[in-house]
């Protein structure tokens, strides 16, 4: 007998991670890669949430959004400007995680970096990913914000592809949401392509040394002249695999609660003490979507 689904009707799902630095002990893991990071974040919000869903309201609930301590349904889209979402929250306790949002004087002494891992490369899909991640943590702004492109845009790269979305980057940097902005991953002739177009400017770009073992001379030349920050990084390409995803949906809940979920967006944050260099905060926050019209 096929298992009754527990949320049939869900058509996206926001899952928060928490800040991640106040996990105990026994639940961080050291030397993680981002991807398995994040999947055991998404592991532990999903175990908590099931805990104390009502069985009989998730049923008819189609956006779903697991936040820490609350499992909620958002009763609006998240417009590009919105400022707040109409929810209603479920209890859902989780000790290990506290309050997402700063308080005004740990903000005034953060550094707050972003890095969106766009999987569907559309303005709609940055701008909403930044509204969500500036409303969890209770800021109006973002030091810097670098943007991963899908795998498939930097391999075949188009500028005209990623103009719609660096126009919404300029579009916030312009309201003073966002200060420094930036990609992760061009070769020279692509970060040099933005640059000669954009009107604010890229100004870091990291370089995945997973591929090179140092910085590529024409890549390290042009960001001299043009002083453009090169950072490193070893994130894996796609960092929320649509198979993980559904496969972390399944262990909690049924087959057909984990079909057809494709990865929409992924943020991933951190809160840096000015000053110290000491991590204040960490966590990640992703959105998948489904058309339960055309299930497996």
């Amino acid at each position: 007998m096929a298992e009754i689904p527990v949320f049939p009707k869900a058509e996206s799902i926001i899952i928060h991670t928490g800040n991640m630095v106040n996990w105990s002990r026994l639940k961080r893991k050291p030397n993680q890669q981002a991807t398995e990071e994040l999947l055991s974040g998404i592991d532990e919000q999903l175990q908590s949430c099931k805990r104390t869903l009502d069985l009989n309201d998730v049923q008819y609930l189609t956006r779903l959004e697991c936040k820490g301590n609350t499992v909620r349904e958002c009763k609006i889209n998240l417009a590009p400007n919105a400022a707040t979402v109409d929810c209603n929250s479920i209890p859902c306790p989780n000790e290990d995680t506290i309050a997402l949002k700063f308080s005004n004087e740990d903000r005034d002494n953060l550094k707050i970096t972003v890095k969106v891992y766009l999987h569907e490369c559309t303005p709609e899909s940055l701008s909403e990913a930044v509204e969500k991640v500036m409303e969890s943590l209770g800021t109006t702004y973002l030091e810097t914000l670098l943007v991963a492109l899908p795998e498939n845009i930097t391999q075949d790269f188009s500028l005209e592809a990623v103009k719609p979305v660096w126009s919404q980057l300029e579009k916030l940097v312009q309201d003073k949401h966002l200060i420094h902005i930036g990609f992760s991953d061009l070769n020279k002739q692509q970060l040099e392509q933005v640059y000669d177009w954009a009107t604010e400017k890229p100004s870091i770009d990291q370089v995945n040394l997973a591929s090179c073992c140092v910085m590529p001379q024409d890549l390290v030349d042009f960001a001299k002249l043009n002083l453009i920050q090169l950072l490193s990084h070893n994130d894996p390409k796609d960092i929320l695999p649509a198979e993980s995803f559904r496969k972390k949906l399944q262990e909690h809940f049924t087959q057909a609660d984990s079909d057809n979920w494709q990865p929409y967006w992924t943020v991933r944050y951190s809160g840096i003490v000015k000053g110290r260099g000491v991590i204040h905060s960490k966590g990640y926050i992703t959105k998948a979507i489904r058309d339960i019209k055309n299930r497996k």
